[in-house]
């Protein structure tokens, strides 16, 4: 009879997995992910095989704590957005600001294999995206309640959001354009805020 498996103890330090994400979410924009192997990981970290797992039992959980991460980054935009401190339509601006800086770092590539071999993982993409919309929508309401924004429909103007961030999580259409995610984002943008800002 062969030696039953030992299932190794894991270490839970969220400090070492964000700095190697750090580390490995630029490599990956270079690179893809389509052929990741737990090799190459320990070789971008310069770290042995056997300390990757130490912390990671697969190399999907590794590409979900970078995707996770990056998303966290991006997040950042919330509260920005909701700081009554600061005047309503700065605090947009300045969100709109923070995510062009985090989608400046998203390569066409990552995204069209995070899609197409990470189905479960971009499914948090999706999530995300959702989160966001929310957020925006509730930022127009609050703009048209206080007569700063026109009085449009702030479930519609959520809803072409949407179809932006749709567009801009669709490596195909931005390669075919040959847009990049900040260039879209922020040119969107643009054209939102002096759309909907009373003269």
């Amino acid at each position: 009879m062969g030696r039953m498996a030992i299932e190794k103890e894991r270490k839970d330090n969220p400090q070492k997995k964000m700095e190697w994400a750090k580390i490995l979410f630029p490599h990956f924009q270079q690179y893809g992910l389509r052929n990741v192997t737990m090799d190459e990981v320990a070789k971008v970290l310069q770290k042995s095989k056997a300390t990757v797992y130490k912390y990671f039992k697969t190399k999907d959980e590794i590409v979900e704590f970078v995707v996770q991460y990056k998303l966290g980054e991006i997040a950042g935009f919330v509260p920005v957005l909701t700081d009554e401190s600061r005047p309503f339509v700065q605090r947009y601006i300045k969100a709109v600001e923070h995510i062009s800086t985090q989608l400046l770092e998203i390569s066409n590539l990552f995204l069209s294999d995070l899609r197409k071999f990470y189905s479960e993982i971009w499914d948090m993409v999706n999530q995300f995206r959702d989160m966001a919309v929310n957020q925006l929508k509730d930022y127009y309401e609050s703009g048209i309640k206080q007569g700063i924004f026109n009085n449009i429909n702030p479930k519609l103007l959520a809803l072409s959001d949407q179809v932006l961030f749709d567009t801009l999580t669709d490596p195909q259409t931005l390669d075919k354009y040959g847009f990049t995610l900040k260039s879209v984002f922020e040119e969107y943008f643009k054209m939102r805020l002096y759309g909907v800002l009373k003269r």
